[in-house]
């Protein structure tokens, strides 16, 4: 399931937010996994001399994954603790 279904689901049923907040804390592991790996690999790629590499491209698209990923996760926990 795709961040974009997982969404999909949350909006056509009330119900499985559980099983969706659930898949976006299992994204949120293997981003975490993803971001070490990444980290660890481009270290010098990545220097402060220039934001303009490959590796600062894709670190800025996945950190864009991330934040909507920790924006579900947070909203769909408050959803959850109030009305499920």
């Amino acid at each position: 399931m795709t961040i974009e279904e997982a969404t999909r689901v949350v909006v056509n049923k009330e119900g499985d937010l559980v099983s969706a907040h659930n898949f976006f804390v299992l994204q949120k592991a293997k981003l975490d996994k993803y971001f070490t790996e990444f980290l660890d690999s481009n270290e010098k790629e990545m220097s402060e001399d220039n934001y303009d590499s490959p590796a600062w491209k894709q670190y800025r698209v996945m950190l864009k994954d991330y934040e909507t990923v920790e924006k579900f996760i947070t909203t769909s926990k408050y959803y959850i603790t109030k009305h499920v």
